[in-house]
């Protein structure tokens, strides 16, 4: 049984969220250890539990330490990934609720449930908009069409709203099977279409909101394309806020979320949103900081190698990189030198043709 330092590279959940992944979609078990050493609170959180119980079911898989605050995991997949109807529910993992991110979670499913033989239907509930986890608009509007260009997609629906600390989101999706992932060849972003800054608020005032867009538009200056913006209120089981800048290609695009905690002024949040854009403009890359470490673990089990460049080498970047190469599915090579970095994922089968 492979086993895995979960207080590698970043130490944080990524490593046994991907790791359990791996297991779920090739069917081989493992053992992750130290899960999240590197975080002020090591184990399992609810989001993290959700995603190993989810796994297990769909593979009918024997695990060990499926409960808050493990730090070690054992899990053995006894069937492919089944496909069906699934409903998870993160607040469940935890008495008292959580706020845990949906997204993640989602996000663990998709490679899985992608090998199997049929499409699936997934609902899962939790937090959509909370720190430190992407918000529901990567997964639609950046990571799907990635992942849809590699002909594994991912479609999803935004029912509600959810954020921290209230949660109460819920994700539609829909997970058709991918026979085959294709490679990546993407070493120059593709023509800008458009910029469109979006703020949304539940339980809070719509003027701040304005604010925030109608600064991030003037602070993002000109990008060469038109800048569109949108604020809207939503629905959701307790107050919160974002803005999130989509960034439109004809593929490959991408997205930059700040979360609004109510304290911060709008303006403040502006700046950080249009200073993501323009640095990732400049930067030259096809795919953001966020989408980069994304792309490692579909690639490592595509048909041939894959090359991208990426706008920057982040700390989750490379542990993406160590694990699927721990597992032998792939050898994967950052050039961090080059402007901007160039990412080389060739997985086994390609390594040894």
């Amino acid at each position: 049984m492979l086993e895995i330092d979960g207080s590698l590279g970043e130490g944080g959940g990524q490593i046994l969220r991907s790791a359990l992944a791996i297991a779920a979609a090739t069917g081989r078990p493992v053992r992750v250890v130290r899960i999240r050493a590197g975080r002020r609170r090591p184990g399992l959180m609810a989001q993290h539990l959700t995603v190993v119980r989810a796994l297990a079911e769909l593979t009918r898989a024997e695990v060990t330490g499926d409960r808050l605050g493990a730090t070690t995991v054992t899990f053995v997949p006894r069937r492919p990934p089944a496909a069906g109807s699934w409903t998870f529910d993160v607040a469940a993992a935890r008495p008292g609720g959580s706020a845990g991110s949906a997204t993640l979670v989602l996000q663990s499913l998709h490679l899985p449930l992608a090998r199997a033989e049929a499409a699936s239907r997934v609902v899962v509930r939790g937090g959509t908009h909370v720190p430190e986890s992407p918000p529901f608009e990567h997964l639609a509007a950046v990571y799907g069409p990635a992942v849809a260009e590699l002909g594994a997609p991912l479609l999803v629906h935004l029912q509600r709203h959810g954020f921290h600390p209230a949660g109460g989101g819920e994700i539609h999706a829909r997970i058709p099977p991918a026979p085959a992932i294709r490679p990546l060849e993407a070493s120059r972003p593709s023509p800008l279409l458009r910029v469109v800054l979006r703020a949304a608020v539940a339980g809070r005032s719509l003027a701040a909101a304005t604010r925030a867009v109608t600064h991030a538009r003037a602070a993002l200056g000109e990008v060469g394309a038109p800048v569109l913006v949108e604020v809207r209120r939503v629905a959701s089981d307790g107050p919160g806020g974002y803005l999130y800048a989509a960034v439109e290609r004809v593929r490959l695009p991408a997205g930059f979320v700040v979360l609004d905690d109510g304290r911060t002024a709008p303006e403040r949040l502006a700046e950080a949103v249009a200073g993501a854009v323009r640095a990732h403009l400049a930067s030259g890359a096809v795919a953001d900081r966020h989408l980069a470490d994304q792309l490692v673990l579909p690639l490592a089990l595509a048909e041939g190698p894959s090359r991208f460049t990426a706008e920057a080498v982040t700390a989750h970047l490379r542990t993406q990189a160590e694990l699927v190469e721990r597992f032998g599915l792939a050898r994967v090579r950052i050039d961090g030198a080059a402007r901007p970095p160039r990412v080389e994922v060739i997985p086994t089968a390609s390594a040894s043709a």
